[in-house]
């Protein structure tokens, strides 16, 4: 709440795990003197109603629940609360989008996002400026990060804490089954040798380390059946 208070604007939309989640933090809010609702399937609110009460101003904040990630209009939201942990990409940036339409009087969109999983936080760079799916790629956009190369459409920027900037670069290096885990969460299941190899991963290490590709998915755990080297 704290960093809401100093952060959030006027119209807050917040995206939680579950009903209980949802009421209990909306229930937090309230009983520190913040119009807060929580909205879901069957909630007392509904959506319609919730969106009408914020966009009057009539609340502050809504915790919602699957109502709000997509195929909705929400050009007030000034203010996007991240509340609920997920490993999609997809997923995050369609709860980013629901802040991003232009309206009148609103000058930029504040993110609030709280989830500490390392993997959806690494996977943020990667859905917002395409940095690749290895650990060694988004070292490299940290150094580009931090030389002011990485080019932004007209009128957005980016500040990442110089703490995130030096955690990115220290993931720069030659560890293979480090490279090998960024790209498979990247991609959600086991990546094939082609996606290894476009991932610009040191092919020549795999050899002398590994012998062949096999030994180094049977090591990760993902050789599922025997393998015969040709």
């Amino acid at each position: 709440m704290r960093e809401w208070r100093a952060k959030g604007q006027a119209k807050t939309l917040a995206f939680c795990v579950s009903r209980r989640h949802a009421d209990f933090m909306a229930d937090q809010f309230r009983r520190a003197k913040v119009r807060a609702a929580a909205v879901y399937n069957h909630s007392r609110l509904t959506r319609g109603e919730a969106l009408e009460s914020l966009t009057s101003g009539k609340i502050d904040i809504i915790f919602s629940v699957d109502l709000f990630n997509e195929g909705v209009d929400l050009p007030v939201i000034d203010t996007v609360m991240m509340l609920r942990p997920t490993d999609s990409k997809l997923l995050f940036l369609q709860q980013l989008g629901r802040g991003l339409r232009r309206h009148p009087g609103k000058e930029r969109l504040v993110v609030l996002d709280f989830i500490g999983n390392h993997r959806g936080f690494l996977n943020k760079p990667q859905a917002l400026f395409q940095t690749g799916d290895t650990y060694r790629e988004l070292a490299h956009f940290a150094q580009r990060l931090e030389r002011g190369e990485v080019q932004l459409p007209a009128g957005c920027f980016v500040n990442y804490d110089l703490t995130i900037i030096n955690f990115l670069k220290s993931l720069v290096g030659d560890d293979l089954a480090s490279d090998y885990e960024a790209l498979k969460v990247s991609l959600g299941r086991r990546p094939t040798f082609a996606e290894f190899y476009r991932a610009e991963v040191n092919t020549a290490r795999l050899r002398n380390q590994y012998g062949q590709w096999w030994a180094l998915v049977r090591e990760q755990g993902d050789l599922l059946e025997p393998v015969h080297d040709l």
